[in-house]
C-alpha cells in the first residue's frame, strides 16, 4: 500500500478465538496508510549528539563510555537493591506486627497504578494486558498480594526504627537533595517537589534511606 491509500480487508475470526462475541465472526478492517517510515542508521555527528542531549557527550567514544558507565551503575544498583531486600527480609523475621488488610489493598492499588504506567509507556493499556494474558484484575491483585504485604511490612518496620534510632534529617539536607534531583532530571525545583509529592515526601525518603544505611552498618 502507498501513502494515503485505503483498503478494506475481510477477515474471519477463528472459532476458538478468546473473545466470545468474535468467534467465527466475519469482519472488515478498514485500513489507511497515514505514514510510512524508513529505518535509517544515524551517523555520529553533531545532530545525533544534539538530539541525545547528554551533558559532556559529543563524540562516539564519549557516548560508549557513558553507556558503559550507565550499565555498570545499573548493575551496581541491582546488586545493592538485592542486598537491601535480603537485609530487610532478615530483620523482618524478628518482627511481629498486625497489618490491616486495608493497608495491603492500598499498596496493591499503588503497585497496579505503577504497572499501568509502565504498560502505557509501551503502548499497552491495562485492559489490553488482561485480554492478552487472559487474566482479570482479581488475578493481578492476587499475584501482587505477597509483594505488597512485604512492602507494607518493611515500611512499618523502617518507620519504627526511624523513631527508635532517633534518625533526623535537617532542612539543609532536604534542600540539597531537591537541588541535586531537580538538576539530575532537568526540572525546576518547584516542578520536582510537586512531582515527588511534596517537600515532606523528600524528607521522608531521606529518613528511610538513613535508616537503611544504619542497618547496613549494623550488618557489617
Amino acid at each position: 500500500m502507498k501513502l494515503n491509500e485505503e483498503k478494506d480487508i475481510n477477515v474471519t475470526f477463528p472459532e476458538d478465538y478468546h473473545a466470545e462475541n468474535l468467534k467465527g465472526a466475519k469482519v472488515v478492517f478498514k485500513i489507511k496508510v497515514n505514514e510510512i517510515k524508513e529505518k535509517v542508521e544515524r551517523k555520529f555527528d553533531k545532530d545525533l549528539f544534539d538530539d541525545l542531549a547528554i551533558d559532556g557527550v559529543d563524540t562516539k567514544e564519549k557516548l560508549e563510555k557513558h553507556i558503559e558507565e550507565d550499565i555498570a551503575a545499573q548493575k551496581e544498583m541491582e546488586v545493592e537493591n538485592k542486598y537491601v531486600d535480603e537485609l530487610l527480609a532478615a530483620v523482618a523475621k524478628n518482627v511481629e506486627v498486625d497489618i490491616p488488610e486495608e493497608m495491603v489493598e492500598e499498596e496493591i492499588d499503588r503497585m497496579i497504578h505503577r504497572y499501568e504506567e509502565q504498560l502505557r509507556m509501551q503502548g499497552i493499556s491495562l485492559e489490553m494486558y488482561y485480554e492478552f494474558t487472559k487474566t482479570t484484575e482479581k488475578d493481578l491483585r492476587t499475584q501482587m498480594e505477597k509483594e505488597a504485604y512485604s512492602h507494607v511490612l518493611y515500611r512499618l518496620m523502617l518507620e519504627e526504627l526511624l523513631v527508635l534510632e532517633k534518625v533526623e534529617v535537617k532542612d539543609d539536607e532536604v534542600e540539597k537533595e531537591i537541588d541535586e534531583m531537580a538538576k539530575k532530571y532537568k526540572m525546576k525545583k518547584d516542578e520536582f517537589i510537586k512531582a515527588f509529592g511534596g517537600q515532606d515526601m523528600v524528607k521522608y525518603d531521606l529518613e528511610i534511606r538513613k535508616v537503611i544505611e544504619l542497618l547496613k552498618e549494623y550488618n557489617k
